[in-house]
């Protein structure tokens, strides 16, 4: 019957565990509060506007956004973009490191929006204008020259301040140069005054008016006088 041996085993190898040695290029994190409230309103708002739904679509097809689908853009265009790999980046580095920002998968509206801007920049198409008063708009043929007027200069008028209030002044009288004689309202005069002059209407028709020439005899009287001389 044979025999079994057995042999003594070897030292066992043991498993070292560890990382790739290597410098650590980039960190990955969630959308803060400011990233996240800048997608989610885009998302909300393309889902419901005809001109900003699918916006990789609208890019490729050369439209462009709404006036407020493009203000929203450049909200998340001011946080966000996306690289060639389909990921999401801060436009903020920390400690030097490119951070990757998770977006969630029911984004998908402002995910098209990432990559609509990364093949603006890969194409030399800009997309979203990050001017906030600067609207793209398609561009129209260039019209000839004309020769235009010379501009004259607009010459401005100073306007006076206005006057104060003129100060309140007495009133003015127009005194006359000559006393005026009083007028005596005969109306306003009493009962005494018209008998007095009723009397008086009646002593002068009573007065008889007789002229008489000197006689004869008056005449050589004052002839031997000697006063009279003719």
């Amino acid at each position: 019957m044979p025999t079994v041996v057995a042999k003594p085993a070897g030292p066992r190898k043991e498993r070292v565990v560890g990382f790739v040695k290597g410098e650590v290029t980039g960190v990955s994190r969630p959308a803060n509060i400011a990233e996240s409230w800048a997608l989610y309103d885009f998302e909300m708002h393309a889902r419901t506007c005809a001109a900003c739904r699918n916006p990789y679509d609208v890019h490729r097809s050369g439209r462009q956004l709404c006036d407020e689908g493009h203000r929203l853009a450049q909200q998340v265009a001011h946080f966000l973009y996306m690289k060639r790999d389909g990921e999401a980046y801060s436009i903020e580095e920390e400690a030097h490191q490119v951070v990757r920002v998770e977006i969630q998968p029911s984004y998908e509206e402002a995910r098209g929006l990432l990559r609509a801007i990364e093949r603006g920049i890969r194409h030399r198409r800009q997309f979203i204008s990050m001017d906030r008063s600067y609207h793209i708009a398609p561009r129209l043929p260039l019209r000839p020259k004309h020769h235009q007027k010379p501009v004259q200069p607009v010459v401005k008028l100073e306007q006076t301040p206005p006057l104060p209030p003129r100060p309140k002044q007495q009133p003015e009288y127009d005194w006359p140069q000559s006393p005026r004689q009083a007028v005596i309202n005969v109306a306003k005069r009493g009962s005494l005054y018209e008998a007095d002059m009723a009397e008086q209407r009646r002593n002068h028709a009573k007065y008889n008016v007789e002229v008489r020439e000197p006689s004869h005899r008056d005449i050589r009287e004052h002839r031997h006088s000697g006063y009279y001389h003719r």
